[in-house]
């Protein structure tokens, strides 16, 4: 696991933990996350289906400066590939068709449910993430608690079954055909279509500042008694520096949350 465990805050069925990043951790998990915010899988595969038509080293050049990813990342868009990440590596996550791929620009979000896939464990099921990323030195920070937009009500919203897990699903469903991984979505959609509580939702907050189980432990209190089974519901927080999330891209973060 990359980085160390700041602290466990167990309330029935949530389980919250906060785990803090330190410099030799994000120079470990750097080029992983670099290669998630960047897509460079999408990128070497639009390369590969292109690299005949650039017949000279002008119309190279030309392509590369529109495969190229840009110079500089929204705070969000670089809290994401580290929750991503993390989630990836440390929760049996995959994510496999990224939003970026689905807008036309970068840096502008997509809307709906942060981050899509499947999670495996005995059985394929569909995994939400919702992601919060602040350097605001409160505990929590606004980004967690605000009424329309907090992660408190949208994990609220997904554990309820709102239309954003829907249309989640529905844009995997449009981007999985004659895609390799065609066969865990239909895994998934058989076990949402038995049952579609059976899913598992992720709140994860990447939060530039020293670690607090504050920052957790009243939104796992109030989310718990509405979690009933079979679905699976999580918190996780992350803390690093500011300079260390900079880092971590390998470029610059544009803030966007009071400090």
């Amino acid at each position: 696991m990359a980085g160390s465990l700041a602290y466990t805050v167990n309330d029935g069925p949530i389980s919250a933990t906060g785990h803090l990043l330190e410099e030799s951790d994000v120079t470990h998990i750097a080029p992983s996350v670099q290669s998630i915010l960047r897509d460079e899988t999408g990128v070497q595969e639009a390369r590969e289906a292109l690299a005949d038509l650039a017949q000279t080293d002008f119309e190279n050049e030309r392509l590369e400066s529109i495969l190229a990813p840009p110079d500089t990342f929204e705070e969000w868009r670089a809290g994401e590939a580290l929750a991503e990440h993390h989630l990836t590596t440390e929760a049996g996550c995959e994510f496999p068709w990224p939003d970026s791929r689905s807008t036309r620009n970068p840096n502008s979000s997509g809307g709906g449910v942060d981050l899509i896939g499947f999670h495996v464990g005995d059985r394929v099921r569909f995994v939400f993430a919702e992601v919060k990323t602040s350097h605001q030195q409160a505990w929590p920070p606004a980004l967690l608690t605000s009424r329309s937009h907090g992660l408190h009500s949208q994990m609220a919203g997904l554990n309820a079954g709102d239309d954003r897990s829907k249309w989640a699903i529905r844009y995997l469903a449009m981007n999985s055909v004659g895609k390799s991984w065609i066969g865990s979505f239909r895994q998934a959609m058989e076990t949402y279509l038995a049952d579609c509580a059976d899913v598992v939702i992720f709140g994860v907050l990447i939060h530039a500042s020293e670690p607090n189980q504050a920052d957790l432990r009243a939104r796992a209190s109030s989310l718990a008694p509405s979690v009933k089974v079979p679905t699976r519901m999580a918190l996780i927080a992350i803390y690093l520096t500011a300079e260390l999330l900079a880092r971590v891209t390998d470029g610059s973060v544009i803030l966007e949350t009071a400090a």
